[in-house]
């Protein structure tokens, strides 16, 4: 069995990674732990939690699991305006891979925001008590853009925005665990290709 460590972002993220991504996991032979980093207000923090993350678990394998969305504003390679976003993003993961430099660390941001995954399927808000008008208004939001990964064309529309602005009392922490339970690993996936890929690699380290 291979250990691997999710240095994620935040309370939301950690609940995802414990009860989605952990059980998932297992069953690959890959034995996974959360490690949330509660922001990430400052890259050179986000590098020395990681080296030490890495040198820790010389044995295992270190990922993360954080926001491109709010990034500092020194992470290697956020300057990046590539046209096309998949593009940009691995190039900017390189980027901090080549920076933290450890052998066993893989990076990865998620596009734009953890909330993306929500919108994989807009009709499991109803989780939040939400009415058929506000399922269609998310609806619209998807249709709107190519992938859930790609919603977020300014600061003030993150898919985090979106749905706060629609539904005020939306609680990363609850809602947004529930919602992403309720949709399940494989419609995530199946809608947003750069998360697929991460879990992808994250599997193929059972095979090893």
């Amino acid at each position: 069995m291979v250990r691997l460590m999710i240095y994620c972002e935040g309370e939301t993220e950690e609940t995802f990674v414990n009860n989605i991504l952990i059980p998932h996991l297992s069953g690959l032979g890959v034995y996974a732990s959360a490690h949330p980093c509660r922001g990430v207000s400052k890259y050179n923090r986000i590098k020395k939690d990681i080296t030490a993350l890495c040198r820790d678990f010389k044995d295992g394998y270190v990922t993360t699991m954080l926001d491109y969305y709010g990034l500092p504003s020194d992470t290697p390679g956020i300057d990046r305006k590539d046209r096309d976003i998949y593009s940009m993003i691995d190039g900017i993961e390189n980027d901090i891979g080549s920076d933290i430099g450890k052998k066993n660390f893989i990076p990865n941001l998620m596009l734009h925001e953890f909330e993306a995954l929500l919108f994989s399927c807009p009709e499991c808000f109803e989780y939040c008590g939400l009415d058929d008008r506000a399922i269609n208004y998310l609806k619209n939001i998807v249709e709107d853009f190519d992938t859930p990964e790609h919603i977020n064309n300014n600061p003030n529309t993150a898919p985090s925005k979106r749905i706060l602005a629609l539904y005020g009392g939306y609680s990363k922490p609850i809602d947004g665990y529930n919602i992403a339970k309720n949709i399940g690993l494989n419609r995530m996936r199946s809608e947003c290709r750069h998360f697929d890929a991460w879990i992808r690699k994250l599997e193929s380290l059972g095979t090893e």
